[in-house]
């Protein structure tokens, strides 16, 4: 049997961190969870569940960041009209 590597690697399908082994035929490597021992089971979903939740969040931020632009356009035409009526 191959040895098993000691320095964890992250699952490119759900960030866990794995350890890896060589197949005994040398063809594709194997995932441990971090005990070295139980097989990795990559969960997907979990990685989509985290997609979702950083979409989620950029899109409050943006949200947020709109309407203190929105706040910040509406004192600057209020501003403009005080200019206005000032002139006249």
């Amino acid at each position: 049997m191959s040895q098993l590597l000691q320095k964890p690697f992250t699952c490119f399908g759900c960030n866990k961190q794995v350890k890896l082994q060589r197949s005994e035929d040398d063809t594709k490597w194997i995932k441990y969870e971090e005990d070295g021992v139980t097989i990795h089971r990559c969960d997907k979903q979990q990685r989509a569940n985290l997609r979702r939740q950083q979409r989620e969040q950029r899109e409050a931020e943006i949200r947020d960041e709109l309407s203190d632009v929105k706040a910040q356009l509406k004192l600057v035409l209020t501003q403009i009209q005080q200019l206005r009526e000032e002139q006249k």
